[in-house]
């Protein structure tokens, strides 16, 4: 809610929408929040998705900055600075960033406060349109040309941190070899596919409710097509090629394998043998208490299945759950936890699932407290969600496996992951695994 007023508040005080709707679509799919540490405005990979950090107070004294900063930082997005691989762990982590300020500076009218552009370093080759990559290249076979204050100024305005600050994975971080979630690839690669129809759908509608937006009788002043003009322009360039480019090293691979999330579950559920010290090991019996032999247990394994209640599990969705659950409840013990945003119910498995109690927010983490887990999933957890909501920051002790009901990017170090697929009657429920 707070990341949607205000982007309607800047969308509004700027103009956004009207004269940048690509950028505003990508603006739109952005989590936001207000801080004063940093200077002036940031982006960050955090929680699954990207934020954007903003110091209302430095724009509440300067607002005729808001614009351009405002394009610097969806460049720096839409230019994959934080995802490409090409960027991942350079030698001269200095030298890189002075690329990406120029490149993201390149295409921009609006004012900026003190922006570092590639006029500035004509005499190391750097020169219109050319990649962030090439210009690094030039950067560092001309280092020794370079002013040092310059290379002091790149940080001062755009924060560039990374998760030492506790703000999430910036470009410092991908700079450093410090962080690459692979998760914020797949999610800007998603991003820029739903950008273009959400900032014209958009623009349409405001166009439509705000008669101060409608097309005017009069025609444009010269001064006003000179900058219609220049921000074509500047699109053509980073809208074409380098776009294309993004979005080509970003695509998901093509051809994964294909896997059957009732199959995976099955096997996620099987008993496995374990490590007993006190039976010898059939091909080394003189090594008791050194080698440990294997042992089948004898008791149910216990499970916990978790089920996000925020909207991901329609009547389809449960259905195909519950008829996968009753024959693994035969050889199972497995206890139902539903969560939206705080566990709503917890009961033992009877064979049915009718409805679920929740429909709030999401929250992943809850279904993985300590005492959680103790009382009745000693031996896995089997999660069935969207995959959109906060996870736990370190994997518990025991298995882990995630049914995902969405195509969205999850962004999770631990655990397998299959999607859920429920079959039709064109359909064999085949799925593709993330």
């Amino acid at each position: 809610m707070v990341a949607r007023r205000w982007f309607q508040q800047y969308v509004r005080e700027t103009d956004f929408l009207h004269r940048y709707p690509f950028y505003a679509g990508v603006l739109a799919q952005l989590d936001f929040e207000p801080t004063a540490r940093v200077p002036v405005m940031g982006i960050r990979w955090r929680d699954g998705n990207y934020c954007l950090l903003v110091n209302e107070a430095f724009f509440a004294r300067r607002p005729r900055f808001r614009a351009g900063v405002l394009l610097h930082e969806v460049h720096h997005l839409v230019l994959g600075h934080l995802v490409r691989r090409a960027f991942f762990d350079v030698a001269h982590a200095d030298l890189m960033q002075l690329a990406m300020e120029t490149s993201a500076n390149e295409y921009i009218t609006e004012a900026l406060p003190a922006p570092i552009v590639w006029q500035q370093f004509r005499r190391v080759g750097l020169g219109p349109h050319q990649t962030t990559q090439q210009r690094y290249e030039l950067l560092v076979a001309g280092r020794d040309d370079i002013d040092e204050r310059l290379l002091r100024q790149a940080s001062q305005f755009d924060d560039h941190g990374g998760s030492d600050d506790g703000l999430g994975i910036g470009i410092q971080d991908v700079l450093r070899g410090r962080a690459w979630p692979s998760a914020a690839a797949a999610k800007l690669h998603v991003v820029l596919r739903r950008a273009k129809a959400i900032g014209g759908d958009a623009r349409a509608a405001v166009v439509r409710s705000d008669p101060a937006l409608r097309p005017r009788e009069a025609p444009p002043s010269r001064a006003e097509l000179r900058a219609m003009f220049a921000r074509v322009a500047a699109n053509r360039y980073l809208l074409g090629h380098d776009l294309d480019a993004v979005l080509e090293d970003l695509a998901p691979p093509a051809g994964p394998p294909r896997v059957d999330w009732r199959t995976a579950l099955r096997a996620f559920a099987a008993r496995a043998p374990g490590a007993d010290w006190q039976r010898p090991n059939r091909r080394q019996p003189h090594r008791l208490l050194e080698v440990p032999g294997r042992t089948w247990r004898g008791s149910r394994p216990e499970l916990l299945v978790a089920i996000d209640s925020s909207s991901s599990m329609g009547p389809g969705e449960l259905g195909a759950v519950a008829r996968e659950l009753v024959p693994l409840a035969a050889g199972a013990r497995i206890t139902i936890v539903e969560c939206d945003d705080t566990i709503r119910r917890v009961y033992p498995f009877a064979g049915r699932l009718d409805t679920i109690c929740g429909r709030g927010g999401t929250d992943l983490r809850p279904p993985f407290a300590a005492e959680l887990l103790r009382r009745h999933g000693r031996d896995g957890v089997v999660y069935f969600t969207d995959g959109q909501g906060p996870t736990p920051a370190r994997p518990p002790a025991v298995p882990v496996l995630w049914v995902l009901t969405g195509d969205e990017p999850f962004d999770c170090a631990f655990g397998r992951r299959v999607a859920l697929a429920v079959a039709t009657a064109d359909d064999d429920a085949w799925n593709i695994p993330f």
